[in-house]
């Protein structure tokens, strides 16, 4: 594949021989390199343009080239030659499956336990604390009216009536960490994306 003025033109083609003509204008202007024109050593432009008559081939032309002028150019091929499109399509899809990081986000669980997200896959799972039992209070139902004086307040009243709630599970006041330490269990079909 090149720049070759005997072939029937393609859309790429088009655009390349309106940058040379675009560029040939300034040639005399924008070369730099010890006031020299034209020659191999003097392949860049003051702004960065290179145009085929410039360069001696086409693989020097790909390597002094900016990103956005072959990003443009690739494009136009890729969108004006089928055969093009199926080897950029081949090419990345290729590129994509041979270990490059996928933008997929890790996947998440909650506790089943303690209600804390977790990853699944870290080997070093922290530990969750909790109570397998639940609060009960140990007094008749007028002491548990004094813990919550609004109907479904959280907010105990003072630390006496608190001390009274306990765990079925291990009897401490319901201030007490967990009493059981185990790896977190993920509830059943609830997965979180983090």
């Amino acid at each position: 594949m090149g720049y070759r003025g005997y072939q029937p033109s393609s859309p790429a083609s088009q655009w390349l021989r309106r940058q040379d003509h675009d560029a040939s204008d300034s040639d005399a202007d924008a070369m730099e390199c010890c006031g020299e024109t034209g020659g191999a050593d003097t392949l860049a432009r003051q702004d960065g343009s290179l145009s085929l008559s410039d360069v001696p081939n086409a693989d020097l032309a790909i390597e002094m080239a900016s990103p956005r002028t072959l990003r443009s150019l690739l494009r136009m091929m890729v969108h004006s030659q089928p055969m093009c499109m199926d080897l950029a399509n081949a090419y990345f899809s290729q590129k994509q499956s041979n270990g490059t990081p996928s933008r997929k986000r890790k996947a998440r669980e909650t506790c089943q336990h303690c209600r804390v997200e977790f990853d699944p896959t870290d080997i070093a799972n922290e530990q969750c604390i909790y109570h397998p039992g639940h609060k009960q209070v140990s007094q008749n139902l007028a002491m548990f009216e004094s813990l919550f004086p609004q109907h479904g307040s959280r907010a105990p009243i003072d630390q006496e009536a608190e001390s009274r709630v306990r765990w079925t599970c291990c009897q401490q006041p319901s201030a007490v960490m967990g009493c059981v330490w185990a790896r977190h269990q993920a509830l059943a079909g609830r997965h979180k994306r983090s």
